[in-house]
């Protein structure tokens, strides 16, 4: 489902959400005050991204990342809101 989008933005198509999970060292972060609950993240890296039981986004506390699927969601976030942790930008 594709929930507010009316048709799949690029980075939605294609394998995004099917790639295998790795430990990774650098975690994504995600700036709340920057997000505009559109669901991208959500929707492009299910097991990363979550929605809380407060109805915020955040980051699944697992520790099992995918770098490209979540390089994805950076890629397809509306609001510019998900970085690399110490990342500057």
């Amino acid at each position: 489902m594709l929930g507010r989008f009316l048709t799949a933005p690029a980075c939605l198509k294609g394998d995004a959400v099917s790639r295998g999970a790795v430990q990774m060292a650098k975690a994504p972060v995600v700036d709340l005050s920057r997000c505009v609950d559109c669901d991208a993240c959500v929707e492009v890296c299910p097991g990363v991204f979550i929605r809380n039981e407060a109805g915020y986004i955040e980051v699944a506390e697992d520790g099992l990342h995918s770098e490209e699927c979540i390089q994805e969601a950076v890629n397809c976030c509306p609001s510019d809101c998900i970085s690399w942790e110490g990342s500057t930008g």
